[in-house]
């Protein structure tokens, strides 16, 4: 699929797609390489439609109640928390573990926080001290994004990460309702 795409570009993948699965070709972002090919990938894998995995639409019957928690902590404390875990990370041997895995540098599942960076620093971009301040700051802006997409959610209870005992007499509560 990533050879045809190389020689026959994007053109290639929206018309094969639209062979192996329609209803997905109908729904997908036509311009986005990385989703077609993923969706090729599982027709051409399973012999399947794409879509008949997508479980968007479908009401799966519940036998059982839903609790939503979201645990909060003052910012400062969280990005101390962060911080630290970056640093522990650093200790157990993350620097090790990214270069092990440098030759895959090109693929997407190593696009992330703490990969990106010693990627840089391998490749001469950033000092070490400036690749760790780096992988701080990064996760704590991902931590961000994620409280914010959380706070979207529906029926979400936030609770206070450090009153444990408050947590469980609140889950409590709520299970009996």
């Amino acid at each position: 699929i990533r050879d045809n795409y190389k020689q026959f570009g994007i053109e290639w993948l929206q018309n094969t797609l639209k062979e192996k699965d329609k209803v997905y070709f109908h729904q997908v972002d036509l311009k986005n390489p990385y989703r077609l090919t993923r969706a090729l990938e599982v027709c051409l894998q399973t012999n399947l439609p794409y879509s008949s995995f997508r479980s968007e639409g479908k009401k799966v019957e519940q036998f059982f109640d839903v609790i939503k928690i979201g645990l909060q902590m003052p910012r400062e404390i969280l990005y101390q928390r962060i911080n630290e875990r970056v640093g522990v990370m650093i200790q157990n041997g993350l620097e090790q573990e990214v270069r092990s895995l440098y030759e895959y540098k090109h693929l997407q599942a190593l696009h992330t926080v703490g990969y990106a960076e010693w990627f840089d620093f391998f490749e001469n971009k950033n000092s070490k001290e400036t690749t760790i301040e780096l992988i701080k700051q990064n996760t704590r802006h991902y931590a961000k994004r994620q409280i914010t997409w959380f706070s979207k959610e529906k029926n979400l209870k936030w609770m206070d990460a450090e009153k444990i005992n408050e947590m469980i007499l609140a889950i409590e509560k709520i299970k009996m309702v």
